[in-house]
């Protein structure tokens, strides 16, 4: 293929790549926040022509069937908290769990039962709702990409993690009070980059480390030179991820990095052809083996005084057993998607009060259960299993790009794990982030993916012509 024609045919590429590269790149710089930042407005704005072109462009494409189930569970998590706005009779809502407290509020007001949602919170669980647009603008972007377009989206993400990084940096450079904090809510002991919170920043250095590991062992033709190059980069970065996480002083950061590593490992480990190669995973190994004992050398204290902390010190274990109490008291309707905080503070108790903000759960699990109720967990259970299902897949696949299905499915797993123990999906940083990954699993349109099973040896005879 001449020049003119391998460029004539990556422009069309780029073209369509152009929206989702946009927004995944405003969302993680300026999609850091789940406390309603200004900058939080403007990613859903630049989220509504993005979802506006992949609609139109899926109205003539057919994606792969392996999409219909994540889009299933989107649906239903969409529908579940739409269904808490729609106002319901005194009748109707009086009698669901836990809304005495609110029939009192009426009765010592003297005022008459007005016709209500579900939802405690009905304007957090609207702007909840309007969450929801730039993971769906990126999910349905990406069904539309060929391999190029998504390899230009991951490429984003490295670069965009790369300058967080040095954002992070800065930070620690010029002190609490310096200028390079993004939000005036933060830790300001740590590096941030572009996040409120040092977690979502482990957690975003976390997912871009597969994605490293990507870039580090992908072929690119016969340009050796230009294959070395990038190589070499993507290592060089990949150990500045490693050696970063230190700089975030996150506990969840630094427990899941060895998860992280082992899911790089078999993201490096597969061949365009479908076959393995330990070879690219033994590097990485390497790299991150020294990126480690740079991390040991150096922020070795820093990070134990993290972990020697006492527990009854740490928030998540004062506020997790009032929050499970209010959960089974509002089960199994829930009080609203984005209700934590108001409902909060009614449960609140004076034995559990704290000097600390408190505006999340810190266990989007339970949060989850607590605003959507059963259907709340009914869709996390089937997100999960879908998730496990689909990288046993890729695991098994041998044709397409499985390797970047495979970083897709780290990045995906790391955020569910973080899940457990943070909220990092109330972001729209993250949120964008993780519906990337989700559909990085699915095969690009027209991709080649063989059945699983073993491969059959053709023979000789079966080759020859008749």
């Amino acid at each position: 293929m001449s020049a003119a024609a391998a460029q004539a045919r990556t422009a069309p590429a780029a073209l369509e790549a152009a929206p989702a590269f946009l927004l995944v790149c405003m969302a993680l710089i300026l999609g850091g926040s789940s406390a309603g930042a200004a900058s939080t407005l403007y990613v859903r704005l630049a989220a509504i022509p993005v979802l506006i072109v992949a609609l139109w462009r899926l109205s003539g494409a057919r994606p792969a069937i392996e999409a219909r189930w994540p889009a299933i569970i989107f649906a239903v998590a969409l529908l579940a908290a739409a269904v808490q706005l729609i106002p319901l009779p005194p009748s109707a809502w009086t009698a669901l769990p836990g809304r005495a407290i609110v029939v009192q509020g009426y009765q010592a007001a003297g005022m008459p039962l007005p016709w209500l949602p579900i939802s405690l919170a009905p304007d957090a669980t609207f702007d909840g709702l309007l969450g929801f647009l730039p993971a769906a603008a990126m999910f349905l972007s990406v069904l539309t990409l060929d391999g190029r377009g998504r390899r230009a989206l991951l490429a984003a993400v490295l670069a965009v993690a790369f300058l967080a990084v040095i954002a992070g940096m800065l930070q620690m450079a010029t002190g609490p009070a310096g200028p390079f904090r993004p939000y005036a809510i933060t830790n300001r002991d740590s590096a941030v980059g572009f996040f409120a919170n040092r977690n979502h920043q482990a957690a975003f250095l976390l997912c871009a480390i597969p994605t490293a590991a990507y870039w580090a062992v992908r072929p690119a033709g016969k340009a050796w030179d230009r294959s070395l190059f990038i190589a070499g980069l993507a290592i060089a970065v990949f150990m500045v991820l490693v050696v970063s996480l230190s700089l975030t002083r996150s506990r969840a950061g630094v427990l899941l990095l060895a998860p992280a590593l082992i899911g790089s490992a078999f993201v490096a480990a597969r061949r365009r052809n479908g076959g393995l190669s330990w070879a690219p995973p033994a590097i990485l190994a390497s790299a991150g083996v020294v990126a480690i004992g740079l991390v040991i050398l150096f922020s070795f204290n820093v990070l134990a005084s993290r972990f020697h902390a006492d527990l009854n010190e740490d928030m998540r274990a004062q506020v997790t057993p009032l929050i499970s109490r209010a959960s089974e008291a509002y089960a199994p309707v829930g009080t609203g998607l984005g209700s934590f905080q108001a409902v909060y503070e009614v449960m609140e108790r004076p034995e559990s009060m704290t000097s600390r903000y408190i505006n999340h759960a810190h266990d989007d699990y339970l949060e989850t259960w607590l605003e959507l109720g059963a259907a709340g967990a009914a869709v996390i259970v089937a997100f999960v299993a879908w998730w496990a299902v689909t990288t046993i897949r890729i695991l098994r696949r041998r044709a397409g790009e499985a390797s970047l299905a495979m970083a897709g499915a780290v990045m995906v797993g790391v955020l569910l794990a973080h899940s457990w123990v943070d909220y990092p999906l109330r972001t729209p940083a993250l949120a964008t982030l993780f519906a990337l990954g989700c559909a990085l699993m699915i095969p690009a349109p027209g991709a080649a993916t063989e059945p699983t099973g073993p491969r059959r040896r053709t023979s000789r005879r079966e080759l020859a012509p008749a």
